[in-house]
């Protein structure tokens, strides 16, 4: 493995012959002129062939929010969902496809593990994503996310991390607080130091006692985003993420009296270096480390998730007609419960992106990846490819197509987790177990669409098709009360449609809306509905030239048919809330409402989602 690296190394040093030339592109799109260490191959091809919808922290009521799956609701390709309160477990699937392969990209690598919970989870936990040093939310809804750092991902969601760029030291308060216990608080500092570095940390406490006996949590998440100018061509960077909570849970009505509690540990560190070679191209190395610690008790289950590795990248500063990338990634993937299991992944990725015309852009990506078991580097080589077409006939319209195969895999836990069982005195309850019998699958998809632009209104629709071969989904039997729980090969093949309209006929008044509609040909899930929606109405005014202003939010959220895990069917339902927000000078004040008008749902169990609840809080940002 060293050999390989050092060859690699060596060859990316140097600068293959057929990286972007310099020669300028008229494209529609232009890129940045400035100096950037920015990956702008991937920019600009999530840009072009994808819908291109992103959450911007620098909307105030977009961080109104309880949770992320608060944060990401208006997608609505996703499917978020939960096991009841805010303490319980949150998941998503994108487009009807299971999300066992779908990723959340963060601080440069993916990794989003399931939590240690009942029912038997192979969906990464979206409690475990720290909200807050998240600077914008994109959702990238096929496999080019893999774009950004080659993983087998069908697709999923891209974080901006925060950072601070310069200028006067920045400082930010949050606080939120409401019924049932709820309470946060986040601060956030911004510094610079001796003109090399830059730091940006956030420290956040979020606590809730529940709605429901046996809902409580305490959340504990702490960031850094650190960088330094070694010289004018040379930057490292480096970030942290640490996360602690303690949660009570409770899955199933009547389990309750188990007292069941999860505790969590997640640390995170990454270091990358770029640097700007020859040839006006960007090295970047870098490497990552992450660990989750879970427990849960009464019942002493405990689980340790642990990944390391190198990724190397080679990509152009500024784009020409024929730009190439070259990236390369080997992770260590460790799974210990009551024995440890041990696996070694590794990609190397080619991606092209080719101005064929001032208007026709081409992209072109290739990926040979292998997984080793045996600590001996012998793999089984298997290759993805994706392909796409992007005409851009002027700055605000854009028709876009792409389509390919991405392999997946399962994950240790999937395959080794032990056989477990709860006890109610002395007869089984609830039982769960992995699967080792688990093949690798893969995923086909074509998606097409539209994007037009004009001054204040934007409007866009996709058309998407997938089949995913012997994905992962956990499939529960009812041999004991709350059935017995473990991962199985489900094939799945779903085609449907979104569309997003987003109007702002003035500085005053935003009205946005989200329509997604999916069928499923074989391999629907319970909890998945139809057609989902989310709109929003925001009426905003300002007084004293910007000193004083007012906003006020109504929002809808639309869940279509859909059934439970015992096939009964689930009625539609249209849940509102409403956001009121005042600002004095750089002080916002706000209060929210949820379930508006107190409908009773389920999202993802046999608990009812909370009913009617508001919080209040404010927001402050400043400049020292």
């Amino acid at each position: 493995m060293k050999a390989r690296l050092l060859i690699i190394l060596s060859c990316l040093t140097f600068g293959p012959p057929l990286l972007a030339q310099p020669e300028s592109a008229t494209d529609t799109i232009k890129p940045t002129q400035k100096a950037s260490l920015t990956d702008s191959i991937a920019s600009l091809s999530l840009r072009l062939f994808t819908s291109n919808q992103a959450i911007s922290s620098d909307e105030i009521d977009n961080l109104i929010m309880q949770d992320f799956g608060d944060h990401i609701k208006r997608f609505t390709a996703l499917d978020v969902t939960r096991i009841g309160s805010l303490s319980q477990t949150q998941s998503f699937n994108i487009f009807g496809v299971p999300s066992g392969s779908s990723g959340i990209y963060s601080g440069n690598f993916f990794f989003n593990p399931p939590g240690l919970s009942v029912p038997f989870q192979s969906q990464g936990e979206l409690n475990l994503i720290p909200i807050g040093n998240i600077k914008s939310v994109r959702l990238v809804e096929n496999p080019l996310l893999n774009l950004i750092l080659a993983d087998s991902r069908t697709g999923g969601l891209f974080l901006d991390e925060k950072d601070y760029e310069g200028g006067e030291p920045y400082s930010c308060l949050t606080f939120d607080q409401g019924i049932w216990g709820y309470r946060r608080t986040q601060v956030e500092l911004g510094r610079g130091f001796l003109s090399k570095f830059r730091l940006y940390g956030t420290m956040g406490i979020h606590k809730y006692d529940g709605e429901l006996p046996r809902n409580q949590q305490d959340l504990h998440n702490y960031s850094f985003r650190l960088s330094y100018d070694l010289d004018s061509k040379t930057r490292l960077v480096t970030s942290s993420q640490i996360h602690s909570s303690k949660r009570e849970i409770a899955p199933f009505p009547g389990i309750e009296a188990e007292s069941l509690i999860v505790k969590q540990s997640f640390q995170k560190l990454n270091l990358s270096l770029y640097r700007q070679m020859l040839r006006e191209n960007i090295l970047k190395v870098g490497f990552d480390f992450a660990r989750v610690k879970q427990e849960f008790k009464p019942v002493t289950w405990r689980s340790l998730d642990k990944v390391y590795g190198l990724r190397l990248e080679l990509y152009p500063q500024q784009l020409g007609h024929n730009n190439t990338k070259l990236s390369w990634n080997v992770y260590n993937y460790d799974y210990q419960d009551e024995s440890k299991h041990s696996l070694v992944k590794d990609n190397f990725s080619l991606t092209n992106l080719l101005q064929i015309s001032p208007k026709l852009w081409w992209l072109a990506w290739g990926n040979f990846e292998g997984i080793d078991s045996t600590g001996e580097f012998v793999t089984n080589r298997k290759f993805s490819f994706l392909t796409g077409l992007a005409f851009q006939a002027d700055s605000s319209f854009r028709l876009y197509a792409s389509g390919g195969r991405v392999n997946t895999y399962s994950a240790l836990k999937d395959s080794y987790s032990p056989s477990r069982t709860i006890f109610r005195d002395t007869v089984p309850v609830y039982s769960e177990s992995g699967h080792l019998d688990l093949r690798k699958g893969y995923h086909w998809y074509l998606q097409g669409g539209l994007d037009w632009e004009k001054r204040n209104l934007r409007l866009g629709s996709y058309y998407y098709y997938s089949n995913s071969k012997r994905g992962i989904v956990v499939s529960r039997q009812d041999t004991l009360l709350y059935g017995s729980w473990s991962p199985q090969n489900v094939d799945v093949q779903t085609h449907g449609a979104s569309f997003y309209f987003d109007f702002h006929p003035g500085s005053a008044f935003t009205f946005y809306t989200n329509f997604s509609f999916k069928n499923w040909e074989k391999g629907r899930q319970s909890y998945l509905s139809k057609s989902s929606s989310y709109s929003f109405i925001e009426l905003d005014k300002e007084y004293f030239r910007n000193q004083l202003g007012w906003k006020i939010r109504i929002e809808g959220e639309y869940l279509g048919k859909r059934f439970d895990e015992d096939k009964a069917p689930l009625n539609e339902v249209l849940v509102l809330n409403a956001k009121v927000g005042l600002r004095i000078l750089a002080v916002n004040f706000y209060f929210a409402v949820k379930n508006l008008t107190n409908q009773t749902y389920r999202s993802g169990s046999q608990f009812n989602q909370p009913e009617k609840n508001n919080w209040w809080g404010l927001y402050w940002e400043f400049f020292d």
